[in-house]
């Protein structure tokens, strides 16, 4: 079964290549205006699953870093007690993602994970992926806007589905997990969500639902802040009427970035 460190691939994986003005493209440095060296967002009460009100203090810091064309490298996810520590770096060769290693520290326990590149072929890549106790195969396709990825281990399966718009604005995500583990009364359980997302014309997100069993929330972004650049430095974000999110990023540019 898929672990934890695919919703660290997720974003990653959508950027693996473009054949085509009408194939998805990445956005370099996430889309935002000068010569990115760095980002720092600083999340306050945040949720997980998205659907529930979270305490109101600090509770995950993010870094971000890039190579000298846009592409995220390394992020460093760290909780605000930093008792858990989550460092994720990307490797890429041949325009695409060649391999990723997750290290993920709770206390004085580490797990790591690894994934790397076994084939490229007919618009298909083919990962090698492992967790350290299991080993299996996830196959990643871009048709055009749209990309799938899927992978089956010993306990069951996942397929993840990403589409973009003419902007390349992951516009609907869907997340399908069946799992045939021993521990379930019938057999088999199954998770999927769905999740739709708007942006406004700078390519800043706007709204998002996200749609489970039997639930359905939606959350408002707005911004507040703006460097110099143009590009926004506080968001905030509301679940279905209430505080959800607060985001303070702070961005590095470049000495010769314009503007500077």
């Amino acid at each position: 079964m898929k672990p934890f460190p695919a919703l660290f691939l997720g974003c990653i994986l959508f950027s693996l290549w473009a054949c085509g003005e009408e194939d998805y493209a990445p956005k370099k440095y996430m889309g935002l205006k000068g010569k990115v060296t760095s980002i720092r967002d600083t999340v306050y009460d945040c949720t997980l699953q998205g659907f529930y009100p979270g305490s109101g203090e600090l509770v995950a810091v993010q870094t971000v870093d890039f190579d000298t064309e846009g592409r995220v490298i390394k992020t460093t996810d760290c909780n605000a007690d930093s008792s858990m520590v989550v460092t994720t770096e990307s490797v890429y060769k041949d325009d695409a993602l060649f391999s990723t290693r997750v290290r993920r520290c709770i206390g004085e326990d580490i797990f790591t994970y690894t994934s790397e590149r076994i084939s490229m072929e007919n618009g298909i890549l083919r990962y090698k992926e492992d967790n350290g106790t299991q080993q299996w195969i996830n196959e990643v396709k871009t048709t055009g806007k749209y990309l799938l990825e899927y992978s089956e281990g010993e306990y069951g399966y996942t397929k993840d589905e990403s589409w973009a718009d003419n902007d390349n604005n992951i516009i609907k995500t869907k997340y399908l997990l069946v799992s045939n583990e021993e521990r379930f009364a019938d057999g088999t359980d199954t998770l999927e969500t769905v999740k739709k997302m708007k942006y406004d014309k700078e390519g800043n997100v706007t709204e998002s639902v996200d749609t489970g069993k039997d639930k359905t929330a939606v959350t408002v972004y707005t911004y507040h802040r703006y460097d110099k650049q143009g590009n926004w430095t506080e968001q905030r974000a509301e679940t279905d009427g209430y505080f959800k999110r607060q985001v303070k990023r702070t961005i590095t540019y470049a000495e010769d970035s314009p503007g500077l």
